[in-house]
């Protein structure tokens, strides 16, 4: 941006003052030369930038830049912010060193204002008059200090609101190097630089060896494929072309799995300066640059973790507690996409009493497997892109013979569990005609130790059965701190995801058919949650999307904000350990307490000893003797709120808007450990609801809702009540059953049919087809009112309409 000179009132006063005394006094020194850049008016010295000004008819929330005109600001002045009265909320860069005095008096609507540890003095007054004001600081800063001296709310936003954040990613995710010094030379996968111009250029020139289309490079003789590599050899491409040929001939030496190849070391991607890493083909670049920007000026770390997807699951885990351990913070907290979340399980399960991760988000894992690796072990398909996939078949030599060496393909075929549920298939010839049948598990072993090899599958089995707990599911369902995102897709990708595959019925190294169900285009919705049990064992703590299998971790409008708001969650200080006494906060050191979570547009009011804390009015934080409660989420409606640990608590939840609202309960003790919780989730309320509930502890925590505020209980619901179906929508044939199973804490489930002349339902979830049409199945928990439904289509079979057509409907029919 130009940079415009302008000279200030206070250096005209001085010249003035110059001309008429200049027999008398010495010359004075000229005030410092002022200059704009957008709303900032700044000075210079020594190239360092002071923000001098700033217009008080600004408005909302403030983001003090690093740079002016490519100049570091270092301080912000001495009055520059003075009467901004229409600002909601500042943020300090970590650049600057000092505030002046004065800085931000006068600031009648400032609610927060973060400041780093960069700063080390601030002025006298800097905040006077700003009543409203919370300093956001780090424990020990100048910042933090001043604002105790000064009786002003404070908020740390250190330790575990600061604990670093670890991004896992998928299989393929991470780029290979052959060389440990991860030069872009080296790089083996993926050809971050190979840009669709160029695919199009490379399919124009490949148009000489007889490829008209793309849809023919599948089926190229053996001597159109040896012309090609020749013609690499002799480098008679143009340069372009020859420049993304020879990168997928890196990828034919270098990524077999008998070669070392290297991965970049984790950086912290928050630090300035730094080299961001979004993995392969910046998969993951959404996910980086969302939470880089979240927590640049928070000082919280993010960290990637790339590993070598080749290799089992268990080494990578060895490797990633290596990273860990060698982090200078107490916990962590991990963000998991795809089999990043199977390392993240096997870390877990090889360290027990580690207890560094503190939150951990699953995007897409497969838990259960996923059928879609059989087939791209089995078949050229990597990435879903036609040329792509030829080009790393033919020229790479990504064939299936390598994708079978590779650990991760195996560890990542379907469960025993899942094949119990959903067989394999295999067709066959039976007195001449081809038929389907199911393959047992057994049957599906014996197929998986052809395709894989015995030592190899059979490394792969262990591997996923050391990954369970109780009850023989994945050990994170019983995990505290664990959150499950979803995937499941509607609309034309509905019922899209491969479920289960039908191998050719000679060979077991090709595939004939595929079948499809929910999932999120490559994970299956079963395998995601683990054949439904984690509504069971972690409810609440699971979130469905309608995205795709990477869009449960990179979509920008869905998950990235239920993730970011996930681990904003468990504010250190702030919402978790903090104590307060005459309206500011004070920290308390080893000592339990309780936190609420409250998400939904209703109020919550914690009476203690005739003493209130409330919601009511407020969209930023509220204080008491005995808690705190903050406001975070798009418009303030998520409230979190910290308590000394008391049992005698008065709580009421007054609704807004019929809605509903998920609320938990939280107990700690003193080393920041959660102890227990209760959990309640999509509660129905109106404007005239009223919760009344405690925090005794879990099995006394009870919510008593009086719908119509008449002073009579209407409902009562029990803590962790949840209730899903297994499947979402059901096709039927006039005249059969099915059975639809609910997993749910409760036993107080009924079953309801919205058309009982399409199908019917009895109370065990046995629905029987009456007459063609379309209805759905309802399951509710009574008393609390939380259900879950299943779409059911009814249609006829050939033979029936044909019964239906040859008697003119005068039938039962």
């Amino acid at each position: 941006m130009k940079r415009f000179k302008i000279l200030s009132v206070k250096s005209v006063a001085i010249l003035l003052a110059l001309f008429m005394l200049l027999s008398y006094t010495p010359l004075f020194a000229l005030a410092a030369t002022e200059y704009m850049c957008g709303d900032y008016t700044y000075t210079l010295s020594s190239n360092k930038a002071t923000i001098t000004s700033y217009p008080e008819t600004a408005k909302g929330d403030v983001s003090i830049p690093s740079s002016l005109d490519g100049y570091e600001v270092v301080a912000i002045g001495s009055y520059s912010f003075y009467a901004c009265t229409l600002i909601n909320s500042v943020e300090v860069p970590d650049t600057v060193t000092s505030i002046g005095e004065y800085a931000f008096a006068f600031c009648t609507t400032l609610s927060n204002i973060t400041i780093p540890t960069s700063v080390i003095t601030i002025g006298a007054n800097a905040f006077k008059n700003s009543n409203n004001v919370t300093i956001r600081c780090y424990s020990g800063s100048t910042a933090y200090h001043y604002a105790v001296s000064e009786g002003i709310p404070w908020i740390l936003v250190s330790e575990s609101k600061g604990y670093p954040i670890i991004i896992v990613p998928g299989i393929m995710g991470s780029r290979l190097f052959c060389s440990s010094s991860c030069s872009e030379s080296s790089l083996v996968w993926a050809p971050n630089d190979i840009t669709e111009e160029m695919i199009e250029k490379v399919k124009s020139e490949l148009k000489i060896f007889g490829i008209s289309a793309v849809g023919s490079l599948i089926t190229l003789g053996f001597s159109q494929i040896a012309a090609i590599m020749v013609a690499i050899e002799a480098e008679i491409f143009t340069p372009t072309t020859q420049h993304v040929l020879k990168k997928l001939l890196k990828i034919r030496d270098f990524l077999p799995i008998e070669n070392t190849l290297y991965v970049p070391s984790p950086v912290n991607l928050c630090q300035r300066g730094a080299k961001m890493e979004y993995g392969t083909l910046d998969a993951y670049k959404n996910t980086v640059n969302h939470l880089v920007e979240e927590y640049k000026n928070s000082g919280r770390a993010v960290y990637f973790f790339s590993y070598d997807w080749r290799k089992g699951s268990a080494e990578n885990a060895r490797k990633l507690n290596t990273f860990i351990k060698g982090l200078d913070s107490k916990k962590v907290d991990i963000l998991a996409h795809s089999m990043g979340g199977l390392v993240v399980s096997s870390y877990i399960s090889q360290y027990p009493d580690s207890n560094k991760v503190n939150v951990l988000i699953t995007g897409g894992t497969p838990y259960e497997g996923a059928p879609a690796i059989l087939s791209r072990t089995l078949t050229h398909n990597v990435l879903d892109d036609t040329f792509k996939d030829w080009a790393l078949w033919v020229i790479s030599g990504l064939n299936q013979s390598v994708k079978k060496q590779f650990a991760a393909c195996s560890e990542l075929t379907p469960t025993k569990r899942y094949v119990d549920k959903v067989p394999m298939l295999k067709d066959s010839f039976w007195i001449g005609k081809k038929h389907d049948y199911e393959l047992d598990y057994k049957g599906y072993l014996d197929n998986c130790h052809k395709i894989y090899g015995e030592t190899n599958y059979n490394n792969a089995k262990e591997f996923q059965e050391s990954l369970l707990g109780e009850g023989g599911y994945n050990r994170l369902a019983d995990r505290h701190n664990t959150y499950f995102i979803v995937g499941k897709l509607s609309g034309k990708a509905k019922n899209k995801t491969m479920s289960q595959v039908k191998f050719n019925y000679i060979t077991t190294w090709s595939i004939d058919d595929f079948e499809y169900a929910d999932g999120d285009g490559t994970v299956p919705y079963k395998s995601q949650t683990m054949m439904g049990e984690i509504f069971k064992r972690a409810p609440g703590r699971v979130k469905e999307f309608e995205v795709d299998h990477g869009g449960t971790v990179t979509c920008k409008k869905k998950t990235l904000g239920y993730i970011v708001e996930i681990f904003n969650s468990y504010l250190e200080k702030s919402s978790a350990g903090v104590a307060v006494k005459a309206g500011y906060a004070e920290v308390k050191t080893n000592e339990p307490y309780i936190t609420l979570r409250l998400d939904g547009n209703t109020d919550i009011e914690i009476e203690r000893n005739s003493e209130v804390l409330s919601s009511i009015g407020e969209t930023s934080s509220v204080t008491s003797s005995f808690g705190r409660i903050d406001f975070i989420g798009v418009n303030a409606s998520i409230k979190m709120v910290c308590l000394d640990n008391h049992t005698d608590y008065i709580i009421r939840i007054t609704g807004n808007v019929a809605e509903n609202i998920d609320y938990s309960v939280r107990w700690y003790n003193g080393e920041e450990e959660r102890q227990n919780e209760a959990n309640f989730f999509d509660i129905l309320v109106s404007e005239t609801s009223v919760i009344t509930t405690s925090a005794i502890d879990k099995s006394g925590t009870v919510l008593y809702i009086d719908d119509d505020n008449d002073g009579v209980v209407d409902r009562t619901v029990q803590a962790n009540e949840i209730i899903a179906l297994d499947q979402s929508s059901l096709l039927m044939r006039y005249k059969d059953s099915a059975t639809l199973n609910a997993t749910s804490s409760s036993d107080r489930v009924t079953w309801t049919s919205s058309d009982t002349t399409v199908v019917t339902v009895d109370q065990n979830g046995i629905v029987k087809a009456i007459g063609r049409g379309t209805a759905t199945i309802t399951a509710t928990v009574t008393g609390a009112e939380i259900s879950d439904t299943c779409a059911v289509t009814v249609k006829y079979t050939w033979w029936q309409w044909l019964i239906i057509i040859l008697l003119f409907g005068r039938i039962w029919y």
